[in-house]
C-alpha cells in the first residue's frame, strides 16, 4: 500500500501584493509625471518654432512691402496673401492668439503670440520667441466699506431771518489700496484702473475731480466736473503701477469743490469696486 503526501501550495501573502501594487502605482506615476514633462516641452518648443518661423515670414514681408502685415490669417484658402495680409503656418495643436501692429512708429513694431493649451508664448520685432504676459485682475480695497464717499458742502440762508453760513466738507478724500506683492519679478504693463459706478454731482460752480498717487499726492489725472468716467489708463498709471509692483499701490480719490463763497451748492462723488487689471510678464 502506498501513500501520497501532499505538497504545500506556494504563494503571495496579502502583504508581497500590496507591496507589488504600491511599487507598480509609484512607477506609473512616474511614468505619467515624466510623460506630462516631455509633452510640455514639446509644446513650448512647438510654439517657439512656429514664432520663429513666422517672424521671419514677417520681416520678410515688411520687406517687400514697406509693412509689417496688418493682418494675418490661418486659413490660406480662403484668406491667402495679400499686401497687406499674411497667411501664417502652426503646427498641430498650436492656436492664433493675438497680433499687434504698428506701422506708424520708427521703428515699425509688432507683437505675435500663439498658445497651446495653458502655455502662451509671444515674439515681436526684435525678440526671441517667450512666454506671454498674463492679464492680472485685482480688486482693491473698498471706498469707504464699500458704500461710496461723499465730498458733502452747502451754503445756506434763511429768508426768515436773514441769517447764512456754509456746512460740510469742501477736500474731502478717500483711497483704494491694490497688493503687487506677488508680481516683484516681472514686466507690468498696460495697466488701468476700473470701477462700476461712478457719480458726480454739483449743485453750481466747482472745480475737478482727481485720481492721485496716495504716497505722493502726485495727480495721476484730472477730470472736470461735468465728466463721468469708469475706467483710466495711460502712462502715469503704468509707470505708478510698475514702479509699486512687490509691495502695493494705492490711489487716491479727491474733488476740489471750492469753498464757502463760492457758490458751490452741493457735491457728491461715488465710486465703488475699483479694479486694477495689467499685464505681468514674469522674469
Amino acid at each position: 500500500m502506498s501513500s501520497t503526501k501532499s505538497r504545500p501550495i506556494s504563494g503571495f501573502t496579502i502583504v508581497e501584493l500590496l507591496v507589488v501594487i504600491v511599487v507598480i502605482g509609484v512607477l506609473a506615476a512616474i511614468t505619467i509625471v515624466s510623460y506630462s514633462g516631455i509633452s510640455s516641452k514639446a509644446i513650448v518648443a512647438s510654439l517657439k518654432s512656429d514664432l520663429d518661423s513666422n517672424s521671419r515670414q514677417f520681416k520678410i514681408f515688411q520687406v517687400t512691402n514697406g509693412n509689417y502685415p496688418a493682418t494675418i490669417s490661418t486659413d490660406c484658402k480662403t484668406q491667402p496673401d495679400t499686401t497687406t495680409n499674411k497667411c501664417i503656418k502652426l503646427s498641430g495643436g498650436n492656436q492664433f492668439d493675438s497680433y499687434d501692429v504698428n506701422n506708424t512708429t520708427n521703428p515699425q513694431t509688432f507683437t505675435l503670440t500663439l498658445k497651446n493649451g495653458t502655455n502662451s508664448y509671444d515674439i515681436t520685432e526684435d525678440s526671441i520667441p517667450g512666454a506671454a504676459p498674463v492679464t492680472i485682475t485685482l480688486d482693491g480695497t473698498a471706498f469707504d466699506n464699500g458704500a461710496g464717499w461723499g465730498a458733502d458742502y452747502g451754503e445756506w440762508y434763511d429768508p426768515d431771518s436773514g441769517d447764512s453760513g456754509c456746512s460740510g466738507d469742501y477736500a474731502r478724500s478717500t483711497s483704494s489700496t491694490f497688493n503687487l506683492t506677488p508680481y516683484s519679478n516681472g514686466t507690468i504693463t498696460n495697466a488701468s484702473l476700473s470701477w462700476t459706478r461712478v457719480n458726480f454731482w454739483l449743485g453750481s460752480g466747482g472745480r475737478n475731480k482727481y485720481l492721485k498717487r496716495n504716497d505722493t499726492g502726485v495727480v495721476l489725472q484730472t477730470w472736470d466736473t461735468t465728466v463721468d468716467v469708469t475706467n483710466v489708463s495711460g502712462a502715469s498709471i503704468n509707470s505708478f503701477v510698475g514702479a509699486k509692483k512687490g509691495s502695493t499701490a494705492t490711489f487716491l480719490w479727491d474733488a476740489d469743490i471750492g469753498n464757502c463763497g463760492a457758490g458751490i451748492w452741493g457735491v457728491e462723488l461715488d465710486m465703488a469696486q475699483p479694479k486694477l487689471t495689467f499685464k505681468w510678464r514674469a522674469d
